[in-house]
């Protein structure tokens, strides 16, 4: 067990550092092509390698691959690609939070309508041709483009909370290891299995932002203090 638990920590921090460095690649990327300045990209890559907080990205955390899936898909949006749905998944999966990034897509597709109908309308001077033009290319691929969009990334976010839900909060046969155990008791922690939890008893139960909640104390303007 000692050696499976061993192994499995040397590939997680393997597996972050290889995603700390493409997360690097990918802002380097993204930064020199929104501000056309390769000076202005490097330095921000080096500032956010060398920052105090890129502990985070050498630990067994999820905080690397997020990063990198996070400047993906702002890099491909940007860019307009097609097959912007597989790495939001992906996203939404690391963390419930990154379901909020689907309106990066959401945001550049309608802009890129908008600045060709407003390219439309100033080589011919018709208001009319304009609305013509926004209509002409909100067809339906467009908007199927969109919504499998939304579908893919949010039904993500379901199967997570429902996946959560069921190895949680429903009774299980197996027994935990021992210093799992131990460590709920010392922590004074709610075992899975078992209905103490008051999240397993709530109508939407959200299990990200109820861990942030309770054990973390994260919320509106919790994390400020007067000190």
């Amino acid at each position: 067990m000692r050696n499976i638990q061993s192994t499995m920590m040397l590939a997680a921090t393997r597996i972050n550092f290889a995603c700390f460095v493409k997360s690097a690649i990918i802002l380097y990327n993204l930064i020199e092509h929104v501000f056309k300045d390769t000076v202005t990209a490097y330095k921000a890559a080096i500032l956010y390698g060398i920052n105090p907080a890129s502990v985070f990205f050498s630990a067994v955390y999820s905080e690397p691959m997020f990063a990198y899936l996070s400047f993906y898909t702002m890099l491909e949006s940007i860019k307009c690609m097609s097959a912007i749905s597989l790495p939001l998944a992906l996203l939404t999966l690391v963390r419930s939070n990154g379901v909020i990034n689907i309106g990066f897509p959401m945001y550049f597709e309608l802009k890129n309508l908008c600045d060709f109908a407003s390219g439309e309308t100033q080589r011919k001077r018709n208001i009319l041709s304009t609305v013509w033009h926004i209509l002409k290319f909100m067809t339906l691929s467009y908007f199927f483009t969109i919504l499998s969009t939304i579908i893919i990334t949010v039904s993500q976010f379901i199967l997570l909370q429902i996946y959560t839900y069921m190895k949680f909060c429903t009774p299980i046969d197996t027994l935990l290891p021992t210093h799992i155990l131990q460590c709920t008791i010392e922590n004074d922690l709610v075992l899975p299995g078992t209905k103490n939890s008051v999240w397993c008893n709530v109508s939407v139960p959200l299990m990200y932002s109820y861990v942030q909640k309770m054990y973390w104390n994260v919320g509106f303007l919790k994390y400020y203090r007067f000190k």
